[in-house]
């Protein structure tokens, strides 16, 4: 792997971990009307890490495999991804069996299997798998298109404008369609083009965006500004599952993958660790972060030692307890195989 996309990797990680830590923030505070707002804010900029993981994911497989995919593409995906995110998905339901009325599989069947709850984007992330399967059978040509690219993000843009605006897809969408809304996949297709181009044309890509920086950092504010202007009013709700972030989250991603060139060289063997557990730390952090917070909530006023110390906490002891794990094998079914790729621990 390029080794910009190991600090690239670490970034979106650090933000989802934000993310998290900021709604623990707003929910156990009870903060007001003011605060609310300006944290909504702050969480719709780290939000880009779910769908920069995302297309990170689908730009790694059209990086790596420019013209065929190997035999055992599909299954090596459901080893080491889908099933990871069953066995996170079974801690989760017992944690959370233990102070909600649901059962344990109530929990597990509603909140993971159907994607209900903050780890839905691997179910995303398998579908597009699939469709790469199928995109490469036919020709992996198409995923150079830029008319798909367009098309792809007129298709998304409208689909989610019409799930905000239109009861009919709502309901298709939340009552006809058995799994988590967020799930359903015209709701991210363009990440899956664009990611695929970027993997395509990657070098093309690197180098259209360091000489257009200026440009990209402009589109981010504009694109964010925009976003301003298109909320519809609800400063609670955070998610990526939204028309009108698909702007922000295109250039930010762009934004961040050119920040990651520049950080290269940077304490590499720290970069590098973290990236190794940057799947398991997406996965595990929300289970350990309620935890965490009441640590470190007694810094709650001095907000940059309360970030910075809840940022430690969270993501050393994800790869704290991803050490240990690694010494028995089986973890790979638990972690996914990239912390089995680093000799040094």
């Amino acid at each position: 792997m390029k080794t910009e996309l190991n600090y690239l990797r670490v970034i979106l990680s650090v933000f989802i971990v934000l993310t998290h830590l900021l709604t623990q923030y707003a929910v156990s505070t009870g903060p007001d009307e003011n605060q609310i707002e300006v944290l909504y804010w702050i969480r719709n900029i780290f939000i880009v890490a779910t769908p920069g993981f995302i297309i990170l994911s689908v730009l790694l497989s059209t990086m790596n495999y420019r013209e065929r995919l190997p035999e055992n593409y599909l299954w090596n995906r459901v080893k080491f991804i889908l099933v990871p995110y069953l066995m996170v998905g079974l801690i989760f339901a017992f944690t959370e069996n233990t102070f909600r009325e649901e059962t344990f599989w109530e929990i597990f069947w509603d909140s993971v299997l159907l994607g209900n709850w903050y780890g839905y984007f691997i179910l995303v992330i398998m579908q597009f798998f699939v469709l790469n399967w199928i995109v490469y059978r036919i020709s992996p040509k198409i995923l150079n298109s830029k008319l798909l690219l367009f098309l792809s993000f007129i298709i998304n843009f409208a689909f989610l404008y019409s799930y905000y605006n239109h009861g009919f897809t709502a309901n298709l969408v939340d009552n006809i369609y058995p799994f988590g809304n967020t799930t359903f996949i015209l709701g991210w297709i363009f990440f899956y083009f664009f990611g695929a181009y970027i993997g395509a044309n990657y070098e093309k890509v690197l180098e259209f965006i360091h000489d257009q920086i200026a440009v990209i950092l402009l589109l981010v504010i504009l694109s964010y500004t925009a976003l301003i202007f298109m909320n519809r009013g609800d400063f609670y709700t955070v998610t990526s599952f939204d028309y009108a972030l698909m702007p922000l989250h295109t250039v930010g991603f762009l934004f961040l993958l050119n920040l990651s060139t520049q950080l290269t060289g940077l304490a590499p063997s720290v970069y590098a660790l973290i990236s190794s557990f940057s799947f398991f730390i997406f996965l595990f952090h929300p289970i350990i972060l309620p935890g965490i917070y009441s640590t470190t909530s007694v810094f709650a006023d001095m907000t940059i030692i309360f970030i910075l110390t809840s940022l430690l906490l969270t993501i050393g002891m994800c790869i704290g307890i991803g050490i240990i794990l690694k010494q028995f094998a089986i973890f790979k079914y638990l972690m996914g195989k990239q912390p089995y790729k680093i000799d040094r621990i």
